[in-house]
């Protein structure tokens, strides 16, 4: 019997964080290329981790770093600003805005 063995290719991960339970610098600045299979993505979607269809080369995680893709990710999550109690948005030391995430659908409910 032939088997076929499942297909490689290569994507980013950032593992320091879980469930976006982090804030926005570690989530776009820990990602390490590697290659694996699907199960492996699979492995890492169920542990929380942040995952990028893209290469970035070891770079923080923006459009200008992006090296290329060998297949297309679909993400859903929601996110918004924080704002202060008069309802002004809350910047960070950067001046950037500070983001909240507010996921609204589980893995749960996608595979549903």
């Amino acid at each position: 019997m032939n088997t076929v063995a499942p297909s490689m290719f290569k994507f980013s991960v950032n593992t320091r964080g879980k469930n976006k339970d982090w804030d926005f610098h570690q989530l776009s600045s820990h990602f390490q290329d590697q290659s694996g299979t699907l199960a492996d993505v699979i492995e890492h979607v169920q542990a929380g981790h942040a995952l990028c269809a893209g290469l970035l080369n070891g770079q923080w995680r923006k459009k200008t770093n992006f090296a290329g893709s060998q297949w297309i990710l679909s993400e859903i999550d929601n996110s918004t600003v924080l704002k202060d109690e008069q309802g002004q948005v809350v910047k960070g030391p950067d001046g950037k805005a500070i983001k909240v995430y507010d996921p609204q659908m589980t893995l749960a409910d996608a595979l549903a």
